[in-house]
């Protein structure tokens, strides 16, 4: 099953007309509700404009509609995944708009917090640094998404529809309004640093100073997590750090395993996102799965070491590896530049 937003909308449509006495009562009203004309609110019924998710939230609260928030599920004992990548994807923008779409929902329920264990940087953190998010688009586009629009050419930032930022931004900001514990390894930074060197030798990656800010980002990025396991706090560079911030526990994974899992979970729902192809998960809120992940969990926990105040030398340790490790990548491309400077 796969995720289809335009689906869902005009489904969402046929709900609220039914509670009308006619299509264009219920044209007339949404626009009422929504402050546009009635040509607005048709594009919308048939799907040919999108409806933002605060719209649809709008319209639910207003005409006391049940949203599915998330579309997995289990039916005659058969757990259902549903995927947040459409089988036709052919736009970072869609991509990211899904993802901050259902973000918008998911932060809507009380008592919302997030539980990770991943042996790669989390995407919301992929996305905090400029050149770093560009370049990590770009793989996923010719990987993950293989889009034939980038299959020919080298990276460049400007290759990223500008409409992709305001749903990236959105998102991350979501994310880290989010008490999180995650669970990280100090390889976490080992397949971006793969891709970079990949690319670089793939001739994709030709300009040396996007490589050097890759790095420099990667640094950047990694002080940046080591300070919130330091303050226990969730927060970008550029908030005001005080007790208004979120709970944010970081615990050094000492269990080997390449799998991820994240679960979200609160009150009225929890729901177990499953990475399929990085970015690309499967989501379910199956009993069982969520049973299981909450296990899983424990374990971890139980096998893992909770860093920053009170971890004594362990936190500054697992961050100086993490910083060895982009060094190393990056003195191995160094050697390479001077190696083929002195061939040629």
């Amino acid at each position: 099953m796969s995720f289809n937003h335009i689906d869902q909308q005009r489904e969402f449509f046929l709900r609220v007309e039914s509670l009308f006495a006619s299509k264009a009562k219920m044209v007339a009203a949404v626009g009422e509700a929504l402050g546009i004309g009635s040509n607005a609110v048709y594009r919308r019924v048939k799907g040919d404009t999108v409806l933002p998710a605060a719209e649809m939230l709008h319209l639910a609260g207003l005409y006391h509609l049940d949203l599915n928030l998330f579309q997995g599920f289990e039916r005659d004992g058969q757990t259902i995944y549903e995927t947040n990548t459409p089988d036709d994807l052919s736009s970072e923008v869609d991509f990211f708009r899904i993802m901050s779409e259902r973000m918008e929902f998911f932060m809507l329920l009380t008592d919302r917090q997030c539980r990770m264990v991943t042996p790669e940087l989390p995407l919301s953190y992929e996305m905090t640094q400029p050149t770093l998010r560009a370049f990590k688009i770009y793989t996923y586009g010719v990987t993950s998404w293989d889009f034939k629009k980038w299959a020919d050419l080298p990276f460049s930032p400007e290759l990223i529809h500008p409409d992709t930022w305001q749903h990236v931004d959105n998102y991350v900001r979501m994310c880290f309004d989010l008490p999180s514990v995650q669970f990280l390894s100090p390889g976490m930074v080992d397949i971006t640093l793969s891709q970079i060197i990949y690319f670089v030798e793939l001739g994709k990656l030709k300009d040396t100073k996007l490589v050097d800010s890759l790095f420099d980002e990667l640094h950047a990025l990694v002080n940046h997590v080591e300070q919130m396991a330091n303050h226990r706090l969730r927060y970008l560079i550029g908030d005001v750090v005080d007790d208004t911030r979120p709970q944010f526990n970081i615990r050094k994974n000492e269990i080997p395993s390449n799998k991820s899992l994240i679960l979200l979970t609160s009150l009225e729902r929890s729901i177990a996102l499953i990475p399929d192809l990085h970015p690309n998960v499967l989501t379910t809120v199956s009993k069982e799965v969520i049973h299981k992940s909450e296990q899983w969990f424990k374990l971890l926990a139980e096998k893992s070491t909770l860093l920053g105040p009170g971890a004594g030398k362990q936190t500054h340790r697992f961050f100086r590896d993490v910083h060895r490790r982009i060094n190393a990548a990056q003195e191995q491309l160094l050697k390479r530049r001077i190696n083929l400077a002195h061939f040629i």
